[in-house]
């Protein structure tokens, strides 16, 4: 059988290999990355194929709470933004009470539905808001969406003195549609019961009789559950830095964490930001800081806006990270949670299923660390935990980031198996856009914090990468 190797394993692998090659004096140990192999939780074979050959093959509709009760009382909801589980005491911050401790129903937000095409989330809440005039912490989600996709999910607008709606309605942005405007109370991460999804997969070598019996296999397997690993999207997918940039964060290494932003470089990055990047990295100073700032290419406004800082106040790392968005910032801190909770979810999946013992996974939490985690050394799934977080040198403590108090990270807890429901295979098709070949059309919905390529790595299985 398959078994699936995570991101956090390959890190570590990674770093075994990197270490041997220096001890050796060799670059052939790199070559062992290349033969990982990558394993899955489902037995039948995959259809191969690949996504996004178009941006409109990948579909997202946000899938609303369903009314102020269930928003009240809903215990296993997941934080998509934080992946941190929501519990019913938790939530009673999230709600305005009057002093008798009854819900406030307040209508101080405007409510609006957003429709994106190709358009990163955090980035065209910025641009509304500069068209409003207003600052982005007005516009709040409650949870990300892809970004090479079209993506359809609520948005909610602070507006007390009921101002903005029409200069909302005049907003327009190419690739986005803004509709279904109302009032209600702000939205928080995790307000939401999930994500349905609608997905063409194309490129497919395979009969239309062998895709079907393939996929209806694989779907059955599905809904006994498989990990709910936090999927590619949440570490970087172009540029994998997030849990890395996090890492140095808690570590109070401002500087450390600046610099793998701005001037760690991978080979599937353009040609344009790599050459400047790699400039940057053989030039961390203050001339370097300038010069970088006339090369960097004019899309990377986070990256120009850390470098123009800098060129003001050179060794103030924390004011340079404070140039970017909150929201991003918390998502190098969620990145490094997560690739923890990855590692520490598939041993405990993968020993289970060694002992046979899978059907008891269907209830199992494993935390997500942060300031108010509690561990208990005689725990096995808190042990590994305790493990990875000693060889990185970071305690609970760190979570509370003393050096950027904004930012602090409590813990939580996150399902271990996810359960897709309402797999749908709508249509298998000759492919128009590769010759010969065939394209399926699959839907399924996802609880919030969940993550489509997880899914679709099993209905694949390509190997590492599933855009090939």
């Amino acid at each position: 059988m398959m078994v699936f190797v995570s991101e956090v394993f390959r890190q570590r692998f990674f770093e075994f290999i990197t270490e041997r090659a220096e001890r050796t004096k060799t670059i052939q140990s790199f070559k062992l990355l290349n033969y990982i192999i990558v394993m899955f939780y489902t037995k039948t074979p995959g259809i191969g194929g690949r996504i996004k050959q178009r941006i409109e093959d990948f579909a997202v509709e946000e899938i609303p709470l369903r009314n102020e009760q269930q928003k009240r009382n809903a215990d296993n909801i997941t934080n998509h933004f934080a992946g941190t589980l929501i519990t019913s005491s938790l939530r009673k911050r999230f709600i305005s009470r009057s002093d008798d401790g009854n819900p406030i129903h307040t209508d101080e937000c405007i409510i609006f539905w957003l429709e994106k095409f190709n358009w990163d989330t955090n980035q065209i809440l910025k641009l509304i808001a500069k068209k409003l005039h207003v600052s982005a912490d007005r516009l709040k989600i409650a949870g990300t969406k892809d970004k090479r996709a079209l993506t359809r999910q609520r948005v909610s607008l602070w507006d007390p003195d009921k101002e903005l709606e029409e200069k909302l309605r005049a907003v327009r942005i190419k690739d986005i549609k803004i509709y279904k405007i109302s009032r209600g109370e702000k939205l928080k991460l995790g307000g939401l019961q999930g994500n349905r999804f609608a997905i063409t997969i194309r490129d497919i070598g395979l009969s239309e009789n062998e895709i079907k019996e393939r996929i209806e296999k694989i779907f059955e397997e599905l809904q006994k559950g498989i990990p709910n690993i936090f999927g590619p999207q949440r570490f970087g997918e172009t540029r994998p830095v997030t849990s890395a940039v996090g890492k140095e964060m808690l570590r109070n290494d401002f500087e450390k964490a600046v610099r793998i932003y701005l001037a760690d470089y991978f080979e599937s990055e353009p040609e344009d930001a790599k050459k400047a990047r790699r400039f940057l990295s053989e030039n961390w100073n203050i001339i370097g800081f300038k010069k970088s700032l006339e090369t960097f290419p004019y899309r990377l406004k986070n990256e120009r806006s850390m470098l123009g800082y800098l060129c003001g106040y050179p060794k103030d790392f924390a004011g340079a990270l404070r140039r970017l968005p909150k929201r991003l910032r918390k998502m190098f801190l969620n990145a490094y949670q997560s690739e923890i909770w990855n590692g520490a979810a598939e041993e405990y999946f993968l020993a289970a299923e060694k002992d046979e013992k899978k059907k008891e996974l269907k209830n199992i939490k494993i935390p997500l660390v942060g300031y108010d985690t509690e561990l208990d050394e005689e725990d096995m799934i808190h042990k590994k935990i305790i493990t990875m977080l000693k060889k990185d040198k970071i305690k609970l403590s760190d979570f509370a980031m003393k050096g950027m108090p904004e930012m602090r990270c409590n813990g939580g807890e996150r399902k271990l198996l996810l359960f897709p429901k309402d797999m749908k295979l709508i249509k298998i098709i000759d492919d128009e856009f590769n010759s010969g070949k065939k394209a399926a059309q699959i839907s399924f919905f996802l609880p919030a914090g969940s993550y489509a390529t997880v899914v679709l790595k099993e209905i694949m299985k390509n190997g590492d990468n599933i855009m090939e």
